[in-house]
């Protein structure tokens, strides 16, 4: 199992993509079904939650209901990917307990990196937990030690 531990607060549309490799730091955009997940927390104005394949891809999985709290309260969520191809999406700090959300994809890719966003017009603010396990998802993009605003 590799997995990562952070904090989010936004009102909506809190982002996160898992990679197999490093990303571009140019701002450009990945869209190819495939090449990685997206977690999609409290899209649709803060409705409901899902994990893609690609961005703006088909749902895989989806949880209805608000999980954003807003830029007054933070939200702690651990990310894994367990037996390498499931994704759970868990509430709180320790993987693989109060899971949110999941899905096991039939062709998956290897997670090795972490990128955050948020979308939709909301702004936000990520903290990750530092951890020396070299089994953690690594950041993909260069950022303070334990933050990426």
């Amino acid at each position: 199992m590799v997995y990562r531990t952070l904090k989010f607060r936004a009102n909506n549309d809190a982002h996160i993509g898992l990679f197999w490799g490093q990303r571009r730091t140019d701002g450009g955009v990945v869209t190819l079904p495939g090449e990685f997940y997206e977690i999609v927390l409290g899209g649709w104005g803060n409705t409901r939650s899902v994990i893609r394949e690609s961005s703006q891809g088909s749902n895989n999985a989806e949880t209805e209901g608000a999980i954003c709290k807003g830029m007054e309260e933070w939200v702690y969520i651990t990310i894994a990917q367990v037996g390498g191809d499931t994704i759970v999406v868990s509430l709180g700090e320790v993987a693989g307990e109060n899971v949110y959300m999941q899905w096991t994809d039939p062709t998956p890719i290897m997670v090795s990196y972490i990128a955050v966003m948020t979308g939709w017009g909301s702004s936000g603010d990520w903290e990750f937990t530092w951890v020396e396990n070299p089994r953690v998802i690594r950041l993909a993009y260069s950022v303070d030690t334990d933050h990426c605003l």
